[in-house]
């Protein structure tokens, strides 16, 4: 195949996987960009399939090399030659399993540089993931090589060129003439992958010829419409393997000791507080005999609100509708919940914590649920209660109308 007949079905396939998710038109990719040739390819791909204004280039840089330096210095280079937005973060590794905490690492300095519905991108290819189903089965971990897509920080983390061999890369790299580093790391077999790479690998491929495509042939776990909503647990007792699916379904790959650990949370009181921290910002939490998926959730920041006026973001939205409700002039302002709370709402005065219980907001949502203040009382909180003082039966009044975001709303577009 061509190298332009390569380029033009990888742009193709990046198109095809962007149709799937809920991507705005704010989004932006937010691409690691090492220098070497498998992210060259992909920072090159990103810019043709989306304006370079839109994308931000993100080098990490472990130190772990004495060419780290240089190495920096030509992602710079090449980024500013294209005209993408270039970010570093320079970061120790410390001791331990290197590989393992570089990987760590670069996640959470890639959601750093997320905004809502943003795009994380990485360079794993066909080869990568053939040595990662290999690695997997060796140590243990979970068989579901590498997803192509899953829910990542404010948005999703994408791996475009999973389709696509090294060789693949290179024949399109070396045609367009791009100009890529060497990593002498990746001949280290101190490092389970390279071993896996260049010790394992051949002698597998010697006795085996088609290894790499039967590896291939795994699910592609883009998970195609991809689909969620709470796990029952009213029908009786739910095994790890329901749970795993569950998981799964909605793109999230825990370990399996995580998997353990939220199928024994059906056996706890009924009002425990059920909080089983799965990785960037995402727990599993319980209520009303459902497990839900739950984002950690922004809070909205103080400010002056005009009474009518629609307000969003990525902690959820505020909208008003015309009806009884708030007396039309009333002056708002969107505050913050610190506990203790207290409203005066049909001629008795009640907690907040209360009402919302009442309402049945789930615990995780009720400390980042707006309360809207007049002068220093609370006027109102959305969907719970208008205070006495400020309540009209008239239907030019104002009625607020709160919609936290949650984690199944990334599944519609």
């Amino acid at each position: 195949m061509s190298e332009r007949d390569l380029l033009g079905l990888l742009i193709s396939e990046l198109d095809a996987d962007i149709a799937k998710l809920p991507a705005g038109p704010d989004s932006k990719f937010v691409i690691g960009f090492s220098g070497g040739l498998d992210s060259t390819v992909l920072l090159n791909l990103c810019i043709r399939y989306m304006s370079p204004s839109h994308c931000l280039a993100v080098h990490v840089n472990h130190g772990l090399s004495p060419n780290a330096a240089e190495w920096e210095m030509h992602c710079a280079e090449v980024t500013s030659e294209l005209g993408v937005s270039f970010a570093v973060a320079s970061l120790d590794v410390g001791d331990g399993n290197t590989e393992l905490r570089a990987r760590k690492q670069r996640l959470k300095v890639f959601e750093q540089w997320m905004q809502d519905r943003d795009i994380v991108v990485t360079a794993h290819h066909a080869d990568d993931f053939s040595e990662t189903v290999l690695w997997q089965f060796l140590t243990g971990r979970a068989h579901i090589g590498i997803p192509k897509c899953r829910p990542f920080g404010r948005g999703w983390l994408l791996r475009p060129l999973l389709g696509f061999t090294k060789e693949d890369l290179k024949e399109i790299a070396e045609a367009k003439r791009w100009r890529w580093i060497e990593d002498e790391s990746n001949q280290d077999q101190s490092f389970d992958r390279n071993w896996i790479r260049h010790g394992l690998t051949p002698a597998l491929r010697s006795k085996f010829p088609g290894l790499e495509r039967n590896l291939r042939r795994f699910p592609d776990v883009f998970l195609t419409g991809y689909e969620y909503q709470p796990l029952d647990l009213t029908r009786g007792r739910i095994s790890p393997v329901q749970i795993k699916s569950w998981l799964h379904r909605a793109g999230l790959f825990p370990t399996d000791k995580s998997i353990v650990e939220i199928a024994s949370q059906q056996l706890a009181r009924d009002d425990a507080q059920v909080n089983v921290n799965l990785y960037n910002g995402l727990s599993i939490r319980r209520f009303r005999g459902q497990f839900h998926i739950v984002r950690k959730s922004a809070t909205p920041e103080a400010r002056t609100l005009s009474i009518g006026t629609d307000m969003s973001g990525d902690f959820g939205c505020l909208t008003w509708h015309r009806g009884p409700g708030l007396v039309e002039d009333t002056p708002l302002r969107l505050g913050q919940r610190i506990g203790g709370e207290t409203i005066r709402y049909r001629r008795q005065k009640k907690k907040v914590k209360s009402l919302m219980q009442a309402a049945r907001i789930p615990p995780w949502q009720r400390s980042t649920w707006p309360i809207l203040y007049s002068g220093n009382e609370i006027a109102c909180v959305p969907n719970v209660a208008i205070a006495d003082q400020f309540w009209t039966p008239d239907k030019c009044g104002w009625l607020p109308s709160w919609k936290p975001r949650n984690f199944g709303d990334d599944f519609s577009r």
